[in-house]
């Protein structure tokens, strides 16, 4: 059946004048992540064995909770025990920092097929962008693991056994360039002003290279608010994939964002507001346009706020990429109009307009380029945290 243009954008018009749902206004030390991934099935190999992630907090804390996830699991999964430390280097933990976490009083626990489970709070004081490490012990061989395929981090591989209690980080020979099971850290007890959530792709997931040296654009914009007083820091959720898309998906690159909104985004604590920075993928992939891509934009946009949050829609940069046609063009110039005109986005982040060549509006400033004409280099990245106006990220 064709889909006539103007009678389906008369439809997300109609969409638009939806309003956000009421909120109620969070107390300063309310839970709210401080850190989260977006996660896609692995298949890596962790029988008995303990993996210990490196992940970076993006706001303050005073107590955490950890969030694994069997999500993409076929079986049950059995953790047998958990900690979290700070980090000290590599899969060393600082001393006397290492917390053993439990769940309902219990070290260990079952989580079911497709399941994820937080844990109960343990007392650690987190600072913003501190550095961290996550304990997973696992009992039994998973036939299929839940990960994040390309992190900002590594995690590391222990010997056999449960060696979760462990400050030693020789007790993990392994590099593992995963993280696995855990999704999220919600931080409480602290000042903070909630949590902002990203969808996006690998533009968004990028700035881990070389690994730890977190040089994306979410992580720049982490560094700007951990300036702030310490009531107007936001927990950062990225929920980025690399090679993801919005209406569709391939191997590797995780499910679709409409598939995957719920879990990424909206079942985060303390997410107020979400930034949608996705849609290349679709257009430079298999060749869609406009209509179904703005449609697709637009419900990201309207599920969000009827589940009470903000919503900011971020334009898609310039490419010069080889086989990124003129129609290509025309889908990519379709969606970031719609963007910058619906009413379905609270504010617009126009990364379109930072990034471009002044000379050349269809390309990325030569400065912003990485090389590949679509991925922004490292100054790129900085640009483009400098053109997020914090105020928009407040209720």
């Amino acid at each position: 059946m064709r889909l006539d243009r103007r009678a389906a954008l008369a439809g997300l018009a109609g969409l638009a004048a939806t309003p956000a749902l009421a909120q109620t206004r969070r107390g300063s030390s309310e839970p709210t992540t401080i850190w989260a991934t977006a996660t896609d099935r692995l298949d890596y190999p962790v029988a008995d064995r303990t993996i210990r992630l490196a992940i970076r907090a993006t706001a303050d804390a005073g107590r955490v909770r950890v969030r694994l996830s069997n999500a993409f699991g076929t079986d049950p999964l059995v953790v047998a025990s958990l900690h979290i430390g700070l980090r000290a280097v590599g899969a060393n933990v600082q001393r006397r920092s290492n917390r053993r976490v439990t769940f309902n009083g219990s070290g260990g626990i079952v989580i079911p097929a497709g399941a994820s489970v937080i844990s109960d709070s343990v007392a650690l004081p987190v600072a913003a962008n501190a550095d961290l490490l996550v304990s997973v012990a696992i009992s039994g061989s998973p036939a299929t693991t839940t990960g994040h395929l390309r992190p900002k981090d590594n995690s590391y591989l222990s010997a056999p056994g449960d060696h979760g209690a462990v400050e030693d980080g020789s007790a993990f020979p392994t590099t593992v360039p995963h993280w696995l099971f855990a999704d999220a850290l919600i931080g409480e007890g602290a000042p903070n002003a909630g949590s902002v959530a990203i969808i996006g792709d690998s533009i968004t997931d990028s700035g881990g290279n070389p690994r730890g040296s977190y040089q994306g654009w979410v992580d720049h914009l982490a560094r700007r608010l951990a300036r702030l007083p310490a009531a107007r820091r936001l927990g950062l959720v990225n929920a980025g994939i690399s090679g993801n898309r919005i209406a569709a998906q391939r191997p590797g690159a995780g499910i679709n964002a409409l598939a995957r909104l719920d879990r990424d985004v909206l079942s985060h604590a303390g997410v107020h507001t979400l930034i949608v920075f996705e849609g290349i993928n679709d257009i430079y992939g298999t060749p869609i346009t406009a209509v179904p891509l703005i449609q697709a934009h637009a419900q990201l946009a309207l599920r969000a706020r009827m589940a009470g949050l903000r919503v900011i829609g971020a334009t898609l940069l310039p490419t010069r990429r080889q086989r990124f046609t003129a129609e290509r063009e025309s889908v990519r110039a379709a969606l970031n109009g719609f963007i910058r005109s619906s009413s379905l986005y609270d504010y617009v982040i126009d990364f379109d307009r930072a990034g471009r060549d002044p000379a050349d509006p269809l390309a990325l400033a030569t400065a912003y380029d990485s090389g590949d004409k679509l991925h922004p280099s490292a100054e790129g990245y900085r640009a483009m945290a400098a053109a997020v106006p914090l105020r928009i990220l407040y209720r």
